[in-house]
């Protein structure tokens, strides 16, 4: 976590708050980013309502845009059963009032990691806030499925405490595509999940999603299915009518070749400062999409090529075929997010730390294209643990907070609280350094050439006293084994194999044991404005 959050700032603070039944660790990194790529000044400001006052001022998006964007939506719903709440909510888009606060994902199997689960939250929580805060505007949460990416190895497995789970196969085409044989995984996850109706719950909308023709579908009707009452709407960029509005940019793509130049020059300013490449512009961002392929757009002496078969067009031939054809055509990670801002009335986009410095990369690239740039939000997060968890940390007399420092650290920690004698020998060697202070001078006086050697048998000293210091805790420790076992298995809870939580965990066996109210709890906690980690007992 802590490396993660470097991306964003060198100096951060972590504090403790406590909201009610929830403990709240607030890292203070900044939310709303503020660029001046020129100079590279990257300041952070508290996103409080003037930002986004200034946002609804400046964001301007057509009506012909609005009636594409939710003529392709109501398309995209088609099938999916209790949409009232998103069928109200496409029609405001229509309005030139309505923006879109958005977050995206890949398509992670049974939701994957549970900070899948947390940026959607975060996301519908803003949208509430927002209205709050400008109720003459409406706000519209919004998912974005990444259903042309390719990666199949990224999403085709989960993890509960006990076991992981893998869906075997291959992919090269964009995974949306893929049909979801799952059946036998999901039967393994029902016989291992305790019995229960959230279960039960959890289980038919797992095999009403999964029984869908592909994974875009499948992962629509189970997003929509746990998380859809909650006002989310949820979006296919793979989608001909929304590539066609997109069609103008990816010809000055292949045309010009814009982000390339422009982000490689942003990349070299974040490096200078510190930020490490996350995105490698190539000369032309655009997938080719076919039945049985999906392969990088290469510029050639010639023209224009895909990279493992031999389609190939001059630059008028390609022109026509992405005049004719858009949905052929796929933004790669880098021209992704511009998709997204062309084809949504979008103010903000809420992520990880890893997706902020990503989206750093690509400031330069917007102006060039001419397009808005979000707000961009450090979407909120949560750690889930048993009564069990916080009866011992009260019996290890820890707070929650403690358990970012290291093992070692927390070891030392218990024995400082817990162990019966104060072995800490600092006193000792602030001792030593005043008699060594004394025997120098004594040396001095001697035979000066002695003074190293004092300064020897100080340094042996010292290193004698942290010798035994090491041996006093180690005997401490088998004194307080009790504890440190407590301290192990909370640590386990939070860092489960030694991964932050949400970034291992499924929803899976904490859904089966709350329920929807999970969902409820964390919107309750959430603050969407403030990127906190959030300890949610249950």
């Amino acid at each position: 976590v802590f490396d993660a959050i470097k991306h964003l700032s060198k100096k951060y603070h972590l504090g403790v708050l406590t909201n009610g039944n929830a403990d709240i660790f607030r890292f203070d990194i900044g939310k709303f980013f503020d660029f001046s790529i020129s100079s590279l000044d990257v300041k952070s400001n508290k996103p409080a309502e003037p930002h986004f006052k200034k946002a609804l001022e400046n964001r301007s998006f057509s009506v012909a845009k609005r009636k594409v964007l939710a003529d392709a939506l109501t398309k995209q719903y088609e099938g999916v059963q209790d949409k009232v709440a998103q069928t109200q909510l496409i029609s405001l888009l229509q309005k030139e009032t309505t923006f879109t606060v958005a977050t995206g994902h890949q398509l992670a199997l049974a939701t994957g990691p549970l900070y899948f689960i947390y940026k959607i939250l975060s996301v519908v929580k803003l949208a509430r806030t927002l209205k709050e805060a400008y109720p003459e505007n409406d706000f519209v949460p919004v998912y974005w499925m990444a259903t042309e990416d390719h990666d199949f190895l990224e999403i085709n497995h989960f993890n509960t405490k006990q076991k992981h789970y893998e869906w075997s196969g291959e992919n090269n085409l964009a995974v949306g595509w893929k049909k979801p044989e799952v059946s036998e995984l999901l039967n393994e996850l029902a016989s291992n999940l305790p019995k229960s109706e959230h279960t039960k719950q959890l289980l038919e909308k797992l095999e009403h999603a999964y029984s869908a023709n592909s994974l875009a579908d499948a992962t629509r009707h189970l997003v929509h299915d746990l998380l859809g009452k909650y006002g989310v709407l949820i979006i296919d960029g793979d989608d001909p009518a929304l590539k066609g509005v997109f069609a103008d940019y990816m010809l000055r793509e292949i045309n010009e070749q814009r982000a390339e130049q422009h982000v490689t020059e942003t990349i070299h300013q974040l490096n200078q400062v510190g930020y490490k490449e996350q995105v490698t512009p190539r000369d032309i961002n655009l997938f080719y999409l076919g039945k049985e392929l999906r392969e990088r757009i290469t510029k050639t002496p010639a023209g224009f090529a895909t990279s493992e078969t031999n389609n190939t067009w001059t630059l008028a031939e390609l022109e026509e075929e992405l005049k004719s054809n858009p949905e052929r055509f796929s933004p790669n990670v880098l021209l992704r997010p511009l998709y997204q801002e062309v084809i949504l009335p979008n103010l903000s986009y809420s992520g990880g730390a890893g997706e902020m410095s990503y989206w750093f990369e690509l400031k330069a690239m917007f102006e060039a294209f001419e397009v808005d740039f979000p707000i961009l939000l450090m979407r909120n997060s949560a750690v889930l643990v048993s009564k069990r968890d916080e009866e011992r940390m009260q019996k290890l007399k820890l707070n929650w907070s403690d358990l970012f420092r290291s093992t070692a650290e927390l070891e030392k920690q218990l024995v400082a609280i817990h162990g019966n004698k104060n072995i800490d020998l600092a006193p000792f060697q602030k001792k030593v350094e005043e008699m060594y202070v004394e025997l120098a001078e004594l040396a001095k006086k001697v035979d000066n050439t002695l003074v190293p050697s004092a300064a020897v048998s100080e340094t042996r000293s010292h290193k004698a006293l942290e010798r035994l210091q090491k041996k006093l805790i180690k005997g401490e420790k088998l004194n307080i084994e009790v504890k440190l076992e407590m301290l192990y298995r909370v640590l386990e809870t939070f860092f489960p194999g030694g991964t932050f939580q949400e970034r291992k965990l499924n929803i899976a066996e904490f859904y089966a044991e709350i329920g929807d109210a999970l969902f409820d709890e964390l919107l309750e906690r959430f603050e969407p404005l403030q990127p906190d980690i959030t300890v949610i007992k249950y």
